[in-house]
């Protein structure tokens, strides 16, 4: 699964990327871009927690994340839309677990259930 983030705003194209301050989401309501895939960016994990938890716990439960692998300075969910472009970018290294899970809700992004056969 990939988990990517969208950015919203900017002029002649640019994206600017949202860092998370534990206040809650970083887009509210219409401003929240809807997104079809997420990528979850970054390398270094161990130095976050929290992300360290969603990781463990709820990814596999998001079937429409995918873990790049890449060095960052903070993990990062990278949103894309249905054509496959980046539309936004959160940095989530200071958000709790049910921030992380809050922000992909808010963008479309849902739980689901794996199906064994």
């Amino acid at each position: 699964a990939v988990l990517c983030l969208s950015v919203e705003g900017g002029s002649a194209g640019k994206k600017k990327g949202r860092v998370a301050d534990g206040t809650g989401l970083t887009c509210k309501g219409e401003q929240c871009k809807k997104a079809n895939s997420v990528k979850l960016a970054g390398n270094d994990v161990e130095n976050f927690p929290q992300v360290k938890r969603f990781i463990e716990n709820s990814f596999p439960s998001y079937l429409s994340i995918e873990r790049q692998r890449v060095r960052m300075r903070h993990p990062t969910f990278v949103f894309f839309d249905f054509d496959g472009n980046e539309i936004d970018h959160v940095d989530i290294g200071g958000m709790f677990m049910e921030e992380m899970e809050e922000e992909l809700a808010a963008r479309g992004i849902v739980k689901q259930t794996r199906v064994e056969l």
